[in-house]
């Protein structure tokens, strides 16, 4: 925001160069005159009123900036959302979908039994096309498996589940949401979708003969909720000093990183990061 408005600090110049005016007028002026001049304390509060100007400036700047990334942080959780319904559709209807073949195989087994006996070829040929259709478009969809008990957690764990499987990643889950949770079950999916994606992104960079793991688990059912996901990692990940956020250089990476911490801020969690030569792992502790 403050870099693509660059022409307008040639506008704030203008600030100093009024007040050099004015103090001109007021005091060098008369002088040059040989007229009396007003106070030099006067003058001196008219330079002081320059910092004092540009500080005010930085800090509607500074807080309008904040204001944006606000706005950017919320547009993009918004969309994350969107597109995590979506998916949550997809395989709720799936699901739907799949009870219904399953009623109706022992349909299709009599229709196959049928055609066979009476040598009907056309008509076996028919049915099982059928069938391979049906199974085709229920394999696309995917399946949702029960983790939680939480369709939106256990979308994003059915999802992760299919791509760790696809990557040779050993993924586990122990994990029991309480229902008192204090926050928005759509954006707690969100974040545990951006963890388990940033956690995949690492699995995939391993070489091929190391071992690929992912681990989300629970802190039990005593004491306040605490979340950890663990993966292994290749190589050290570089963390911000400032914010202790994990950083990359990738284009249009690190967004997860932030929504996730945006979260925790909203909801007033404990975010932590902790990594060993091979495990990275995010922790997220709420309050009762």
């Amino acid at each position: 925001m403050l870099h693509s408005a660059a022409a307008g600090w040639v506008w704030l110049t203008l600030i100093p160069l009024s007040l050099l005016f004015a103090i001109n007028s007021c005091y060098l002026m008369p002088l040059f005159l040989h007229r009396e001049a007003v106070d030099v304390w006067t003058a001196v509060a008219l330079c002081a009123i320059t910092p004092l100007i540009y500080v005010t400036i930085h800090h509607f700047l500074q807080s309008m900036q904040e204001q944006y990334r606000a706005q950017q942080n919320e547009a993009v959780l918004v969309a994350q959302i969107h597109a995590l319904e979506q998916q949550t559709e997809r395989i709720l209807s799936a699901e739907r979908m799949n009870r219904i073949f399953r009623h109706d195989l022992r349909h299709f087994l009599q229709l196959l039994k049928s055609s066979a006996l009476a040598g009907d070829a056309a008509e076996l040929l028919k049915v099982v096309s059928t069938m391979d259709k049906d199974l085709t478009q229920l394999a696309g969809i995917g399946q949702l498996h029960r983790y939680t008990g939480s369709v939106l957690i256990d979308t994003v764990l059915s999802l992760t589940a299919a791509q760790a499987a696809d990557l040779g990643v050993d993924f586990t889950v122990s994990l029991t949401v309480p229902e008192d949770l204090p926050v928005d079950m759509t954006e707690f999916a969100v974040v545990l979708s951006n963890a388990l994606e940033n956690a995949l992104n690492a699995c995939s960079c391993l070489p091929p003969e190391t071992p690929r793991c992912i681990r989300v688990v629970d802190g039990g059912c005593m004491g306040p909720f605490f979340l950890a996901i663990e993966n292994t990692i290749s190589a050290p990940v570089a963390v911000d000093l400032t914010t202790g956020l994990p950083t990359t250089d990738r284009p249009d990476h690190g967004y997860g990183a932030k929504s996730i911490a945006a979260f925790a801020e909203k909801y007033h969690a404990v975010l932590d990061y902790q990594q060993t030569k091979s495990t990275f792992a995010l922790r997220l502790l709420f309050p009762k």
